[in-house]
């Protein structure tokens, strides 16, 4: 059994578990940065298209850079639109857009409301790819509750519909199910679910997904008694993170490098990750 290991620095506190916990509200931002994008295919005219594009994209910005109300104004505006032509597609992806929102506040109820909903506007659409990522919002919501066992049974059954094998959904749905087994100690079986997500991210060249499963890695790594090859996979994810501008993903990768340092003897490094923590927390 794997032991998750926790401190408290100065810059708050950051118990592994929890930071895993807080890893799913994150990951989640896989959606928001391109896996929940607007579905393909025919629109009800070229302006709705265009609009509704536009403030999805103002949205994940606002996310990623961590401004939440703003980021579920715009999810709202767009929701509005969609159903006002009764798009449920649109409907679906503006409900896990905002979902993910009030995940990130710790509001699982809130959270769970919107995946619910989006889940109906999907029951009878045959958008295999759109339900995969509402089954990832629920197994989340039951990873912030610690109901991991509930976690990993939805995660699987996402896992067994018909997506692509190369396809960014399969990649979060294995992070996730790496991450969820994470947690429950099972440090062989999350490894090998996190490297078919890793091997997808790159084939895809997907920068953001690359970032989440080394950020996990590095915790797989620490919770396994090794910091020292952590902090390779901590670092890789900082790189990543800072090149797409990520906000919230920096500060928590400069949280992690700043107790892996510590744990290492290596204080001085640890207080200059913890200083440019405080900093980018703003």
């Amino acid at each position: 059994m794997v032991r998750l290991k926790g401190r408290i620095g100065a810059a708050g506190l950051w118990d592994l578990r929890l930071l895993g916990l807080q890893l799913l509200g994150l990951l989640l931002l896989l959606g928001c940065a391109g896996c929940s994008s607007l579905p393909s295919g025919p629109r009800p005219d070229t302006e709705l298209n265009s609009r509704t594009a536009g403030l999805h994209k103002l949205g994940k910005k606002q996310f990623q850079a961590g401004h939440l109300d703003k980021a579920q104004a715009y999810f709202d505006q767009a929701l509005a639109i969609h159903a006002q032509v009764d798009d449920q597609a649109g409907v679906a992806v503006c409900f896990m857009s905002r979902g993910r929102v009030k995940l990130a506040r710790e509001d699982a109820d809130a959270a769970e409301a919107d995946f619910r909903q989006a889940q109906t506007s999907l029951q009878n659409l045959g958008r295999h790819d759109l339900m995969a990522q509402c089954l990832a919002g629920l197994a989340a919501v039951d990873m912030v509750r610690g109901r991991t066992a509930a976690a990993q049974a939805t995660l699987k059954e996402a896992l067994d519909l018909p997506l692509a094998e190369g396809s960014r959904e399969r990649a979060v749905l294995s992070h996730d199910l790496g991450s969820c087994l994470m947690q429950q100690g099972q440090a062989e079986a999350a490894r090998e679910y996190l490297q078919a997500a890793l091997d997808i991210h790159r084939d895809n060249q997907d920068r953001q997904g690359l970032a989440t499963v080394h950020f996990t890695l590095a915790q797989l790594a620490w919770a396994e008694g090794d910091p020292g090859a952590a902090v390779p996979h901590a670092r890789r994810a900082l790189a990543l993170d800072k090149g797409l501008h990520s906000a919230r993903g920096v500060r928590q990768d400069l949280l992690l490098l700043e107790a892996l340092h510590r744990e290492l003897g290596q204080d001085g490094l640890a207080e200059d990750y913890r200083r440019r923590a405080i900093l980018a927390g703003g």
